[in-house]
């Protein structure tokens, strides 16, 4: 799995502090920052400075997916400046995205407030849902084991729109 063992840039860190997340919990999480996704990840992603979120299983194992015969690490990226991207012709950047071809995947955080999933959770162990990674992260940094979900958008396909009636 890809890592990156620099600070944090200024935008991931206002981006973590907003979340309510400290740089050695995001650290531990295996989150880290880069300045161009384009270039330092993966060609399919904008040149922007994001946030890099891994994703793990319950058994801290990073998860991956097969595209073309590869397997691929699994992550989601957060654009940090998607507020200064502005223009009359360019459509609204989406804050999160991830590599084409990835399946839906639930994010589980590595925190340690929590000890390996699978070695505490029974049938009757509470957990929690939230929308979004950060999130999720935030709240298991209370102690309560929690589940993220991706938005609403971010696995859907919306064919162009056509002029034509």
């Amino acid at each position: 799995m890809h890592s990156n063992t620099k600070p944090f840039s200024a935008l991931a860190k206002e981006k973590l502090l907003g979340s309510g997340i400290s740089e050695k919990i995001a650290k531990y999480a295996g989150m880290y920052s880069v300045d161009y996704a384009k270039e330092e990840l993966h060609d399919e992603f904008p040149a922007r400075p994001a946030l890099v979120i891994p994703y793990f299983d319950f058994w801290d194992n990073p998860i991956q997916f097969m595209r073309d015969g590869q397997k691929i690490d699994y992550i989601a990226i957060r654009i940090l400046d998607t507020d200064k991207v502005k223009s009359f012709t360019v459509k609204k950047m989406p804050k999160y995205l991830h590599l084409k071809g990835s399946p839906p995947m639930p994010y589980i955080p590595r925190c340690k407030n929590l000890p390996v999933w699978s070695e505490t959770m029974t049938d009757k162990s509470p957990l929690a849902f939230v929308e979004g990674e950060l999130k999720a992260l935030r709240v298991s940094m209370t102690g309560l084991p929690t589940i993220g979900i991706s938005g609403v958008d971010c696995f859907s396909y919306r064919p162009k729109k056509s002029n034509a009636k």
